[in-house]
């Protein structure tokens, strides 16, 4: 069994840029770029999920205490 491994890069890489809170999918990606050992590319997909989380929080805390 063969691998594809850039036509799987370029699929989540395209569906996480279209739909930024696909957390399954980042995670997904990220395995993949540490089993590329790509593993700058992992903390990269990695740390724009803790990102998007912690502006989610952020928004969640300023629409409970300024309602």
């Amino acid at each position: 069994m063969t691998h594809d491994y850039s036509r799987a890069i370029k699929y989540y890489e395209t569906q996480i840029s279209q739909e930024p809170r696909l957390f399954d999918l980042r995670t997904d990606l990220a395995e993949l770029y540490k089993k590329l050992k790509a593993f700058e590319e992992a903390r990269r997909v990695l740390t724009e999920a803790l990102k998007i989380l912690k502006e989610q929080r952020d928004d969640i805390q300023f629409k409970i205490f300024n309602v």
